[in-house]
């Protein structure tokens, strides 16, 4: 039998637009159980659950970010996309809209790191697309 060990992630939440910390974002399990927040500078402290390689995280004002962890990925840097209402347009409609700016993901990384906000410039975490 295999036992596993908590282990402490860190790590830093910016949003999308002018790359600025996220303060008070939730870092939670898929099942939603709360894990930790982020502090006045945007940084969380957490410890994983064993087993748990996904995290959803979410803070007012931005759209839910589910995102998978390896298990080599001890500190996480994580860019959260603006929260937009979609009026009068399909579904279909918002989701290209949204999944445009998901796929732009990976370069605001890159500007993160070259700016020195983030201390890479290629994500250790997979972010993962969730349609309306």
């Amino acid at each position: 039998m295999l036992l596993q060990a908590q282990r402490t992630i860190t790590g830093k939440v910016i949003n999308e637009t002018g790359l600025t910390i996220i303060t008070g974002a939730k870092i939670q399990s898929l099942d939603r159980l709360l894990l930790g927040s982020t502090d006045r500078s945007g940084f969380f402290k957490i410890e994983l659950p064993p087993g748990c390689n996904q995290l959803l995280i979410n803070s007012l004002g931005m759209e839910s970010m589910s995102i998978a962890i390896t298990d080599t990925c001890n500190y996480l840097e994580i860019i959260l996309m603006n929260d937009t209402i979609y009026d009068f347009v399909t579904s279909q409609v918002a989701n290209r809209r949204r999944h445009r700016k998901f796929k732009n993901l990976k370069n605001k990384h890159r500007q993160a790191g070259d700016k020195g906000i983030f201390t890479s410039n290629i994500p250790c975490v997979k972010y993962m697309f969730q349609e309306y």
